[in-house]
C-alpha cells in the first residue's frame, strides 16, 4: 500500500468510514512503514492542510533530528573547560578584614567632620524654628480654620435622635477614652473618633442598642487613619464583650464612611492645641522645660474634658476650644507670658474667646464631681505629670 495515497479519515471509495477502523488502519501503517516513512510522507506539503504546513514550518529541525543520526564530533582541548576551584570563604573573609583599607576608625572620622568648619551641617532644629516663624504659623492656622468650618457637626443634632441623649453620648465618650488607653492610642485618634461620631449622628438616626457600635466604628476608622499599627476589628469587638460581631462592625464602618463622604481629615481641637504649643518660645523651653511640659499636659487635660460636654462645646470651633484650653492652663500655672501670647498664637482676640473661655473654665472646675472619670484617671498618671490633681483658679483674668 502506498503511504502517500492513504488518508486516515477517508475510505478507498471516497467516503468517510468507521472512525475506529480508520484509526486501526492508520496505526498499522505506522507500525509497518516506521516513523521515518510517515515523517517522510508528512514532508509532502502539497497534501497537507494549512495548519499542518505551519507546524512543519515552525519546527522542521525537530523532525530532521529524529529521522537522521547526529554527525560525530570530536572535542578539542580548547572546548574542555577546567573545573572551577573551590573557594575557602572563611579565608577570603579573614583576608578582607585584615586588609589595611578596611581598618577605618569611624569615630575619628565623625570627629574630623564635626571639627571641619567648611563641611555643611544639617540641623533639624533650625528648620523647625524656621517653620515656627509667625508667617508660617499664622498661614497654617488660617488654613485649618477654613477646613474646620467644613467639617463642623450640627450643634443640636440630638433633637432629631429619638432613643439617645447627651448623657448617653458622654458615657460613650468616657468609654472610648478607656479604649484608647487600653490600646495605647494617640490623643488625636480619640478626638477624631468623637468628631466622626458627631458628624455621623448629625446625619443618621441611631438606636440605643447600636450607639456603642457607632462609637467603636468611629474609633476603628480614626485608628486606621492616625495610628501606625491600628487594632484589628476583632480586637475592638472583644472590648464590647462580644455584644456585636465583626461583620456588624465592618458593615457600620462602610455606612459611616459613606455618611462622612470619606472626608476624614478634619482638624480637631487636639491638633490645634499641639500646633499652638509647638509654636513655643525656645528660651522658655530651655530655661524651664518641666514647666513647659506641665503646661502642655494640663492644656491637653482641659481640652479633653470638653469632649464630654457635646451639648455645649459643639457650638464652638475646635480652634476656639484649643485656644481657651491653653489660656486656662497658662492662667492656672500663672504663666503670664503665655497668657499674653494666646491671641497671637491662635489668631483670635480675647473678646472672641471670652464665651468659650468661661465655659471651659466652668467645666474644668466641675471635673472632680463628674460621674465620668476616665479622663481624670488618665491624667492622674505620672506620665502626664498628674495634672488632673491640679486645682483650677476660682476666676480667670480676662484682659479684654
Amino acid at each position: 500500500m502506498d503511504v502517500e495515497n492513504v488518508n486516515p479519515g477517508i475510505s478507498s471509495n471516497g467516503h468517510r468510514g468507521n472512525v475506529k477502523q480508520q484509526k486501526s488502519d492508520f496505526t498499522n501503517q505506522v507500525s509497518t512503514h516506521g516513523a521515518r516513512t510517515i515523517l517522510g510522507a508528512i514532508g509532502n506539503r502539497n497534501e497537507l492542510s494549512e495548519n499542518t504546513v505551519h507546524a512543519v514550518k515552525t519546527k522542521p529541525q525537530i523532525a530532521n533530528d529524529v529521522c537522521k543520526p547526529q554527525a560525530s564530533y570530536t572535542l578539542d582541548k580548547a572546548d574542555v573547560q577546567e573545573p572551577i576551584p573551590a573557594v575557602d570563604f572563611e579565608k577570603e573573609m579573614q583576608q578582607i578584614l585584615n586588609d589595611e583599607c578596611m581598618e577605618v576608625d569611624i569615630q575619628d572620622e565623625i570627629t574630623d567632620q564635626e571639627n571641619d568648619e567648611t563641611s555643611p551641617v544639617f540641623s533639624l532644629a533650625e528648620i523647625e524654628v524656621a517653620f515656627r516663624e509667625p508667617c508660617y504659623h499664622l498661614e497654617a492656622t488660617e488654613n485649618w480654620k477654613l477646613a474646620e468650618k467644613k467639617y463642623m457637626p450640627v450643634a443640636r443634632y440630638m433633637r432629631r435622635q429619638r432613643e439617645i441623649d447627651w448623657d448617653m453620648r458622654s458615657t460613650l465618650v468616657d468609654w472610648l477614652v478607656e479604649v484608647g488607653e487600653e490600646f495605647k492610642l494617640n490623643n488625636e485618634t480619640l478626638f477624631l473618633a468623637v468628631a466622626y461620631l458627631d458628624r455621623f449622628l448629625s446625619i443618621m438616626s441611631c438606636s440605643r442598642d447600636k450607639l456603642q457600635l457607632a462609637g467603636v466604628s468611629a474609633m476603628f476608622i480614626s485608628s486606621k487613619y492616625e495610628e501606625i499599627y491600628p487594632p484589628t476589628a476583632s480586637e475592638f469587638v472583644n472590648l464590647t464583650d462580644n455584644t456585636y460581631n465583626t461583620r456588624q462592625l465592618l458593615k457600620l464602618e462602610i455606612s459611616m464612611l459613606k455618611a462622612l463622604k470619606f472626608e476624614v481629615s478634619s482638624p480637631t481641637a487636639s491638633a490645634f492645641l499641639l500646633h499652638m504649643i509647638q509654636n513655643y518660645d525656645n528660651q522658655l523651653l530651655e530655661t524651664n522645660p518641666e514647666c513647659m511640659l506641665k503646661l502642655e499636659n494640663l492644656a491637653k487635660y482641659i481640652c479633653e474634658l470638653t469632649l464630654l460636654q457635646g451639648e455645649v462645646f459643639l457650638n464652638f470651633m475646635p480652634s476656639q476650644i484649643a485656644a481657651s484650653s491653653l489660656y486656662i492652663a497658662a492662667a492656672t500655672l500663672s504663666m503670664n507670658d503665655w497668657i499674653d501670647s494666646v491671641p497671637t498664637k491662635s489668631g483670635y482676640s480675647l473678646k472672641e474667646l471670652e464665651a468659650c473661655i468661661r465655659y471651659v473654665h466652668k467645666y474644668y472646675l466641675l471635673a472632680p464631681r463628674l460621674s465620668w472619670t476616665a479622663i481624670q484617671d488618665k491624667y492622674r498618671d505620672p506620665r502626664f505629670g498628674g495634672v488632673a490633681t491640679i486645682e483650677g483658679p476660682k476666676c480667670i483674668p480676662l484682659k479684654l
